[in-house]
């Protein structure tokens, strides 16, 4: 990780690069951008259940062409959210923030607010779909048409 300019609210994305298949290898970078920058350049934020490292089930991503070890929920989530025909500029709070850095952490926390707000949008995944999910949106949606 580089170290981000604290004075300049800047931030890390992901590039997320394309993928014609879910079986697909995960390709991304991390590039710095400032929230101050006006035009800001477009960006989603991805919301999802962390989970745990699980040591028996390697999931990893290529990060600027090397393997770096994530959750299996943020890779099920990357490979879900990659586009067929070109990069995704994401903030994903597993691979923005440097989780080894009590300093990045802090920082970047404190501007989370700034975050989700110059976002031009939020990405929520929940998982994979589960033996109650479609009846549960089905329920969801029974609620929407009241």
């Amino acid at each position: 990780y580089f170290t981000l300019d604290a004075s300049g609210s800047e931030i890390r994305l992901l590039r997320l690069q394309p993928a014609s298949t879910y079986d697909d290898e995960i390709h991304c970078e991390l590039f710095h951008i400032s929230l101050d920058d006006e035009p800001l350049l477009p960006y989603e934020t991805v919301s999802y259940a962390w989970g745990k490292l699980d040591a028996t089930r390697q999931s990893y991503v290529y990060l600027h062409s090397q393997l770096f070890n994530v959750t299996p929920n943020l890779e099920d989530a990357l490979r879900c959210l990659r586009l067929t025909d070109k990069p995704r500029a994401l903030w994903v709070d597993g691979l923005c923030i440097n989780q080894q850095s009590l300093a990045d952490r802090a920082s970047q926390v404190a501007m989370m607010h700034l975050i989700y707000r110059r976002t031009s949008g939020g990405l929520f995944r929940l998982g994979k779909a589960a033996n109650m999910t479609e009846p549960a949106f089905q329920f969801l949606k029974s609620i929407e048409e009241k």
